[in-house]
């Protein structure tokens, strides 16, 4: 008796005075990038009595096992993660309380489709992922998205500037045939223009100025000479990534006192030009500067 009174207390409390703080730390280190860290708490969370009346640790189980399964070596040890996510999923969106998760944590599932399909397109192959593998997150994610919105998850900047006059011809010529394929579809392993992925869009439209890159964005990222931000030129890249891989690519499309553009393959927009400093996903993801352009 004095359990169940106790636990009333609680859920009122948490009703009342706002997010269980537990829940929060969840939230703040999945926003961080600490996957491992979250899947190992809110797995601790899940098996005390007294946070059974939420369903936020049974939602940040699936979404981290989601992203780490990305990782070969976690898999592998976590053989049945996919489909513990996707069962996970299925119930949380049953009820009222898994739909109002779902729609407060919109935003991290948007980045968590962006991520996915970042992973994808940098590891084209699909003996690197595995086709049971990629399909079983494309069955998730169609579970997840079926009757929801999913936002915008970067600002997109004004496409009126095309680039630098004071820049040499080089770089100006690099944004001008950039620039001339804005609206061009986002493609799995595209390197034409039917359709672009990251980086078959930055070997593309330097190969068009006779720079030759590698295909993949991982090795442009190992080949660029790495620069550092107050370096940083209209023309030269800009890599992010995710569980410390590489998982993105974009050329710099114009600077401005403390404003940076990109134009890049964006899995949702096709290229498209992206406010970058304005971006907290990409802020957060940002692992550096790099050009093959010699001035």
């Amino acid at each position: 008796m004095k359990n169940t009174i106790f636990l009333i207390l609680l859920i009122t409390t948490g009703f009342c005075f706002g997010q269980e703080p537990k829940f929060d730390k969840l939230e703040q280190l999945y926003s961080q990038g600490h996957y491992k860290m979250v899947h190992r708490k809110a797995n601790r969370l899940i098996k005390k009595q007294e946070y059974n009346y939420s369903l936020i640790p049974s939602y940040y189980i699936a979404i981290t096992q989601i992203q780490l399964s990305t990782d070969n070596y976690w898999l592998k040890k976590h053989p049945d993660a996919l489909v513990d996510s996707k069962n996970r999923i299925i119930e949380i969106k049953k009820n009222t309380e898994g739909k109002r998760i779902i729609e407060t944590h919109i935003n991290e599932i948007a980045e968590l489709r962006e991520d996915i399909l970042n992973w994808h397109s940098v590891n084209q192959s699909m003996k690197n992922i595995g086709i049971e593998r990629w399909t079983q997150l494309e069955h998730i994610f169609e579970i997840l998205f079926k009757d929801i919105s999913i936002p915008e998850i970067t600002p997109i900047a004004n496409e009126s500037n095309i680039g630098d006059n004071s820049l040499n011809k080089n770089r100006r010529k690099i944004i001008k045939e950039a620039s001339k394929h804005i609206g061009t579809p986002y493609l799995w392993g595209g390197t034409t223009t039917n359709g672009f992925d990251c980086s078959g869009f930055t070997q593309y439209v330097y190969k068009k100025n006779s720079l030759t890159i590698p295909r993949v964005a991982k090795h442009q990222y190992a080949n660029a000479k790495k620069i550092k931000e107050k370096n940083l030129k209209t023309g030269d890249l800009v890599f992010f990534s995710n569980s410390s891989k590489i998982s993105h690519v974009g050329i710099i499309y114009s600077i401005k006192d403390s404003e940076i553009k990109m134009i890049h393959a964006s899995s949702s927009k096709g290229i498209t030009i992206t406010d970058l400093k304005k971006s907290k996903y990409w802020m957060t993801r940002l692992k550096g500067y790099g050009t093959f352009i010699e001035k």
